[in-house]
């Protein structure tokens, strides 16, 4: 009998080398063999779970996709919206997520209400008074929620910001997530690598899978390009590009370079910046803060003709109304002509008269103030009318030589 055979009889294995006991041997060696042996039994390869497929029948029966901004944002989508600096991302984006906290129809498109979380990763400062003027303009949306923090999706916390972000966007039941802006949130990112902009998408669309929400990414065009800055893989990665164009009189016109919802190229969205008034600063000067306003895109390029739109006709008829009736003399200062004729009421008393009165048939409270605001903004812009500040108060009156009818000498 060998010293090995002896050895497996009395049931000693620590001296056997392992390369000596076969699978076999493991099977049919004495109980304290078998506790001790080492070599595993090698697994039974377990079936490959096939994928689902559809027929054609089930792709007809399939329900419709639904949308966040109609023909423009759905759940899950991941969304560029680029445009040179300046050209107005930081202002349009938290004007559409406001109207999706609302409910409300922006760009002249419906949307579905829902819970938007901001992420204002660059100049995070700057964004409070924006949503700030966004609620004296819109009133109240309280499933608007901005997050204003240090945010590093590139770097060793990386993954652990991305949880924190897809965590907070479950809590609140989000649907539309804004991140502002590309570079600032992947600080040392190489836009021009590949393998970079590869993982940028993944984080995008890992945000998008575990929340279910759509997430719009704010990035830049380079200043003499037309497509977004670096690798040519986000542009092709993503669902969604919303490109913004600098037009006359100050009107920005949104395009859609790419869209794998539907028909891409011009669709007639445009807006334009305002300032919003929100007091005084520890000097008495006027604090301001930028937003946004949907521009009628059959008013664009009219700016030379004597007519007006139905809109603007009746608010002119409107303030003329009021200054009619309870219209003041225009005080004495560098703010206002020296016309002792001239009239003047104040302009949310002239706002508050149009709104009773409807320039709109829609009675959606956003439409009606939107009416009231593109109307206005038009008067101002042909010189059918002017404002000027009188302390906390501003004042509005008709132009010297403007008539009732909407019409003026002085264009």
């Amino acid at each position: 009998m060998s010293p090995e055979e002896k050895l497996r009889k009395s049931g000693i294995t620590k001296a056997l080398p392992r390369r000596d006991l076969k699978t076999t041997d493991a099977r049919n060696a004495s109980p304290a063999l078998q506790k001790s042996a080492v070599i595993p039994l090698a697994p039974a390869k377990a079936e490959a779970e096939p994928f689902e497929t559809l027929t054609p029948d089930q792709c007809a029966n399939q329900p419709p996709r639904s949308y966040t901004v109609k023909g423009l944002i759905a759940p899950r989508d991941v969304v560029l919206l680029v445009g040179h600096p300046g050209s107005g991302k930081s202002v349009l984006a938290p004007h559409i997520g406001y109207a999706v906290a609302q409910g409300e129809e922006v760009l002249g498109r419906r949307v579905k209400k829902a819970p938007v979380l901001y992420i204002a990763a660059e100049a995070p400062h700057t964004m409070p008074p924006r949503i700030e003027a966004l609620r004296k303009q819109w009133d109240e949306a309280p499933d608007f929620h901005l997050l204003v923090g240090d945010i590093d999706l590139n770097g060793p916390g990386a993954d652990t910001c991305i949880r924190r972000i897809i965590a907070t966007a479950r809590e609140i039941g989000a649907g539309l997530v804004f991140l502002d802006t590309f570079a600032a949130a992947f600080p040392g990112l190489r836009e021009n690598e590949s393998d970079d902009m590869g993982r940028a998408v993944k984080t995008f669309r890992r945000i998008a899978n575990g929340t279910g929400a759509a997430v719009v990414v704010m990035h830049h065009i380079p200043k003499e390009g037309t497509t977004p800055r670096g690798h040519g893989s986000l542009n092709a990665d993503v669902d969604v590009v919303l490109k913004i164009e600098g037009t006359e009189d100050g009107v920005r016109s949104v395009s859609l370079s790419k869209n794998r919802n539907g028909p891409s190229g011009d669709l007639g969205i445009a807006f334009r910046v305002v300032s919003v008034a929100l007091g005084k600063d520890e000097d008495g000067d006027p604090i301001t803060a930028p937003i946004a306003n949907d521009e009628d895109t059959e008013t664009i390029g009219n700016k030379g003709t004597l007519s007006l739109p139905p809109q603007a006709k009746a608010a002119l008829s409107h303030l003329n109304d009021l200054l009619a009736s309870t219209g003041n003399t225009l005080p004495i200062g560098p703010m206002f002509p020296p016309h002792p004729d001239l009239r003047c009421v104040q302009f949310e008393e002239w706002r508050a008269f149009c709104i009773a009165r409807s320039l709109t048939t829609s009675s959606q409270k956003r439409a009606v103030n939107l009416a009231f605001q593109r109307a206005a903004t038009l008067l101002i812009e042909r010189r059918f009318i002017a404002t000027g500040d009188h302390g906390e108060v501003k004042l509005v009156w008709v132009a010297k030589g403007v008539g009732t009818s909407g019409t003026s000498g002085n264009i």
